[in-house]
C-alpha cells in the first residue's frame, strides 16, 4: 500500500494565495496524502475562507489552529501540524507557493529508494506575481551533487552558500526523524525557521539532494523574507541563527562539532563586526570592544582562538571576512 504523506501548510492571512496552493495539492499524481492547514491567528474573515476551502475537500483537508487562537510564528505552527500528522512522511507547503504535479510522487519514490535518507529535498523556481517584478529564475544547485550526504556535510554546504538550502516547499521528510530532533524551533518565528530544522536533521541523519525543480516559490512584498529585507533586519536574523548554531553544536559529538565549528565561528565573527559597525561602532578599537564580549561567550571561540586573537591590538581587521552567498 502506498505510504501516506501528511502535508502541513501554515497559514496566516494569505486567502488570496491559498486556493492555488491547495489546487496544486489536489493536482498531485501521488494520491495518498492528507492536507493539514494550520491557522496561525489569521483575521476572522481570512480564517473563515480557509475553513470553507477545507470543508469542500473534507476529510482529506482539515484546518487546525493554536489553542489560544493567537499567532505563534511559522515554526510553532508547523509543529502543530506535525503533531497531528498520520503519515509516515511529512511535506510542507507554504500558502503562497505552488507544487508541480509530480512533486510528491518523485520524492516518495526517492525516500523509498534511499532508505538511509531521513529527508530528500529539491529545488524551486522563483517567480513574482507582479507583472513588473523580476523574471522567473531557478534556485541554484551550486556545488551540490545529487545523491546522499552523510552528517554533517550538508550543514557545511548550506552555511557556505545560503542560496542552495531548501525551501520547506521542496522537502519531504520522514516523520519519525523529524520528531526525533524536536521538529521546528518555535523561537524562530519567521526567518531561518527551515535552516534550523534542516541543520538538526542533517547533523544526525543522511539526507538526499535532488536537482529537480518541484515547486514554484512566490516572491511578494508580504513574504517574511521581503519584510525582513525591507526592515533592514538581515544582520539581526543572521546573528540569531549563528547564536543558536554555536550553542547547538555543543550538543553534538566532538567529531561532528569539529567539522562545523570553524565555519560557524567565521560567520559569527563577520556578522558581529558588521552589526557593530552598522550600529555606530566604526573605529577599529570601538568595534573590537563591542564584538569581543559577544565572541568570548561561546565555547567554540576559545577552541577557535584565532578569532579572539583578532580582537587584540595588531590583530586582523574587519576585512577578515568570509565569502557570503544568499538569495533575496
Amino acid at each position: 500500500m502506498p505510504a501516506l504523506v501528511s502535508i502541513v501548510l501554515p497559514y496566516l492571512n494569505m486567502a488570496r494565495y491559498l486556493p492555488a496552493a491547495v489546487e496544486s495539492v489536489l493536482a498531485q499524481s501521488y494520491a495518498e496524502w492528507e492536507l493539514i492547514v494550520v491557522d496561525d491567528g489569521s483575521r476572522s474573515e481570512e480564517a473563515r475562507l480557509a475553513r470553507d476551502l477545507a470543508g469542500r475537500h473534507a476529510p482529506r483537508v482539515r484546518v487546525l489552529a493554536h489553542a489560544d487562537g493567537l499567532s505563534h510564528g511559522a515554526s510553532a505552527t508547523r509543529n502543530v501540524g506535525i503533531a497531528e500528522a498520520r503519515g509516515g512522511y511529512v511535506a510542507f507547503l507554504d500558502a503562497d507557493d505552488i507544487w508541480l504535479p509530480e512533486k510528491l510522487a518523485r520524492q516518495v519514490d526517492l525516500l523509498e529508494r534511499f532508505p538511509r535518507a531521513a529527508m530528500t529535498f529539491a529545488r524551486v523556481r522563483y517567480f513574482s506575481d507582479d507583472p513588473q517584478g523580476a523574471a522567473e529564475f531557478d534556485q541554484p544547485f551550486g556545488a551540490l551533487h545529487e545523491g546522499l550526504y552523510s552528517p554533517p556535510k550538508l550543514t557545511l554546504e548550506f552555511l557556505r552558500d545560503a542560496s542552495v538550502y531548501p525551501c520547506p516547499t521542496a522537502v519531504l521528510v520522514r516523520r519519525e526523524a523529524l520528531q526525533s530532533v524536536g521538529g521546528f524551533d518555535p523561537r524562530f518565528r519567521k526567518v531561518r525557521t527551515d535552516l534550523v530544522a534542516w541543520t538538526k536533521i542533517n547533523t544526525h541523519y543522511a539526507v538526499h539532494a535532488d536537482s529537480r525543480i518541484v515547486a514554484r516559490y512566490r516572491q511578494h512584498p508580504a513574504s517574511s523574507v521581503a519584510q525582513m529585507n525591507a526592515a533592514g533586519n538581515y544582520l539581526r536574523y543572521e546573528l540569531a541563527f549563528y547564536d543558536w548554531l554555536l550553542h547547538y553544536i555543543e550538543t553534538l559529538p566532538p567529531v561532528v562539532r569539529a567539522e562545523i565549528e570553524p565555519l560557524a565561528c567565521e560567520r559569527m565573527y563577520y556578522y558581529s563586526v558588521q552589526r557593530a559597525r552598522e550600529t555606530g561602532w566604526r573605529s577599529r578599537l570601538a568595534w573590537r570592544l563591542a564584538v569581543a564580549p559577544r565572541l568570548a561567550a561561546y565555547h567554540a571561540f576559545w577552541r577557535q582562538s584565532r578569532w579572539l586573537k583578532a580582537m587584540l591590538p595588531g590583530g586582523a581587521s574587519e576585512d577578515m571576512r568570509p565569502r557570503i552567498e544568499r538569495v533575496e
